[in-house]
């Protein structure tokens, strides 16, 4: 029997544009010769894409916590946005998008979080501000100076920063919140912008001036079509909840 031949690029961009599921291509000898082609999912794409954008990511936020850099790691950043190009190419605008802001979202959560925020949201004045006072890999902060300056810069987003920046910052400050927040019975949760608290903050949420989706019921509630405005009201109550907590835990520790 004649083998089948290779997919063409057209054809596998072609494939991949109508969402197929994995594809191997083989003649009747596959088991001695192997599959001829591969044929990723948009799925398995996107992965990548958000595998690349992770590494971009990182290696800017390396220059700017260590404030030195070579040509080499220029580069290697350039190398890994090229991939990240080259793949959306075949993936579509909306998909690379998606996977990029996931790449950004989960680096949010790593790692000291003022650093993160200037580093993100900061204009290259805020930026410099605080590499001056913190010094090279941000050894040198007075007490409460990183935390000052990061403040003012989530300030200054949720006044003057586009609806999309806006959000992005609202979810990852609200995403650490819940970090500092975890439910004792995971299944008795508040959500809000698809973030899990636990239902024991239910009244804060709704002290925020929030209406009750369900009033009365108590252990899972989700909250949905909140504005952004809301969501920073609920950011500031769960804030002050999780800093008492963190002194209840330090109470107790002693």
């Amino acid at each position: 029997m004649q083998s089948k031949p290779a997919p063409t690029t057209e054809q596998l961009q072609g494939d991949n544009a109508k969402g197929n599921a994995i594809t191997t291509s083989t003649d009747s000898s596959a088991n001695t010769e192997g599959p001829v082609a591969f044929v990723p999912t948009p799925d398995e794409l996107a992965q990548l894409v958000k595998h690349w954008a992770a590494e971009a990511i990182g290696g800017q936020f390396s220059i700017f916590w260590s404030q030195c850099c070579g040509g080499s790691e220029l580069r290697e950043i350039d190398k890994y946005w090229g991939r990240v190009n080259e793949i959306g190419k075949i993936l579509g605008k909306e998909r690379t998008q998606k996977a990029i802001r996931e790449a950004y979202e989960e680096k949010a959560q790593r790692g000291d979080a003022n650093d993160w925020i200037v580093f993100h949201y900061g204009t290259s004045e805020e930026a410099r501000a605080y590499e001056d006072k913190g010094g090279q890999c941000f050894l040198d902060f007075e007490p409460g100076v990183a935390e000052g300056i990061a403040s003012k810069v989530i300030e200054r987003v949720f006044r003057d920063g586009s609806p999309a920046e806006q959000e992005a910052l609202l979810k990852e400050e609200l995403r650490r919140c819940a970090g500092k927040l975890k439910p004792k019975y995971p299944h008795h949760v508040i959500e809000v912008f698809g973030i899990f608290f636990p239902s024991s903050l239910k009244a804060l949420v709704l002290g925020a001036g929030v209406g009750d989706p369900d009033p009365g019921h108590n252990i899972n509630t989700f909250f949905k079509d909140l504005t952004i405005e809301q969501g920073k009201a609920i950011l500031a109550v769960l804030k002050k909840a999780a800093r008492e907590s963190a002194v209840k835990g330090r109470e107790g520790a002693e």
